[in-house]
């Protein structure tokens, strides 16, 4: 069971406030952008099973941020990382951020596909309880579903042409 006596974060009452409106069909706020029908910026690279497929340069963050594509994205910008993976559980999440294409073996079941919570367009992965009967992949202790996206250039980013389109 969830404990809503939990203090928040500004942050977290933000992100709240944006998933609301954008689940009543209110308009997504300028933060989210993966919700009122914009694509987020990134190119989906694969599913994994194992942590460390990763790479040893990963950062860590969860929360809010593993089951939102737009969110994990902006991490991973705010990181200065060209890669980010999420595994969402319910309304939280786990997200990694790193530099590196990652290495082993890709995965395609269910737990793959799990369409992530700011946008069903995009797939989130699983967690836990959340990946149903699948097992962990060899070596890991936690089932995870790890699905991986290439951070792409938003339009009027620096750096960048802006992509297809």
């Amino acid at each position: 069971l969830e404990d809503f006596n939990v203090k928040t974060t500004e942050e977290d009452r933000e992100y709240q406030e944006e998933y609301h409106k954008r689940m009543s069909g209110r308009g997504g706020g300028e933060g989210g952008g993966g919700g009122g029908g914009r694509e987020v910026a990134a190119t989906y690279i694969g599913c994994y099973g194992a942590e460390k497929s990763l790479g040893a340069d990963r950062e860590y963050t969860g929360g809010p941020y593993g089951t939102s594509v737009a969110m994990a994205r902006e991490f991973a910008v705010q990181s200065g990382k060209k890669y980010f993976a999420i595994a969402q559980v319910g309304v939280d999440g786990h997200a990694f951020v790193f530099d590196e294409l990652p290495k082993g073996k890709e995965l395609n079941d269910m737990g793959c596909t799990e369409p992530c919570s700011d946008d069903e367009r995009y797939s989130c992965g699983c967690a836990d309880e959340s990946c149903g009967d699948l097992r962990p992949a060899k070596g890991e202790e936690h089932v995870r579903r790890w699905v991986v996206y290439k951070v792409d250039k938003e339009k009027g980013e620096k750096g960048g042409k802006g992509g297809k389109g």
